[in-house]
């Protein structure tokens, strides 16, 4: 006599193992595993995604998907898959979902959400070591950004106000020179009315000599015409004719 129970086993392996065979979503997926294990993460994201024909909503899909992007280095590709997963995840598989999560914020350098995620995947889940390690490094990583850009911030405003000098001296400087060359200027200009009022004052002294000149020899000019003329006077005066006795 056959056993039922035997016979009943085998009979759910055999459905098992025939809906399996001609399901699609599982052949899909596996083939998109598979990719994933070979790390050909473009393709396996093609076969997860050509899944989804199948079953829109099934969140391990997005949860794969999000591996394979994250995995691909792009972050941000895979937080927003690992986020579409969530609300039908397992409570189990949304603990892993806000781990990986976190992760993701962590490459992004973003320590302050990863610390959050890492928080909901440890409530969750309390006794996950790695989620513990990681919320740890994060609060430390967080630490050093703040310390880092509180010192590019002081950096940034010395470097500021030193600029901010450098102009001002250099305004200052600007207006130094433009007095000192206006003054030069000035005294360029003061020398050329000098030099051309002296050539002015040489050419009338000049002047006035050649007249001074002119009135001294007019001057001689006339004594000698008076001396002239005297002389022929005293020659008219005199007696003309022999003077002697009479024969």
């Amino acid at each position: 006599m056959v056993d039922m129970n035997k016979l009943i086993l085998i009979l759910i392996i055999i459905s098992y193992n025939l809906f399996s065979l001609f399901n699609p979503l599982k052949e899909k997926n596996d083939a998109g595993i598979k990719k994933y294990n070979l790390k050909k993460f473009g393709k396996a994201i093609e076969k997860f995604k050509d899944a989804q024909i199948d079953d829109p909503v099934n969140y391990k899909l997005f949860y794969n998907i999000g591996n394979s992007y994250y995995k691909s280095k792009l972050y941000k590709k895979s937080l927003e898959f690992y986020n579409k997963a969530l609300p039908n995840a397992k409570v189990k598989d949304q603990a892993k979902l806000y781990y990986n999560m976190g992760n993701s914020y962590f490459k992004l350098n973003q320590f302050d959400k990863a610390i959050l995620n890492y928080v909901k995947s440890l409530k969750l889940n309390p006794k996950d070591k790695d989620a513990k390690y990681n919320l740890e490094l994060s609060r430390k990583k967080l630490r050093e950004q703040s310390k880092k850009n509180k010192k590019n911030r002081s950096q940034s405003q010395k470097n500021k106000k030193q600029k901010q000098n450098q102009n001002n001296k250099s305004k200052k400087d600007n207006k130094q020179n433009d007095k000192k060359n206006k003054k030069q200027d000035n005294k360029k200009q003061n020398d050329k009315n000098g030099s051309k009022k002296k050539k002015q004052s040489k050419a009338a002294k000049k002047r006035a000599i050649s007249k001074k000149d002119a009135e001294k020899l007019l001057k001689s000019l006339s004594e000698k015409q008076k001396k002239t003329q005297k002389k022929m006077k005293y020659l008219q005066s005199s007696p003309g004719g022999y003077i002697g006795k009479d024969w």
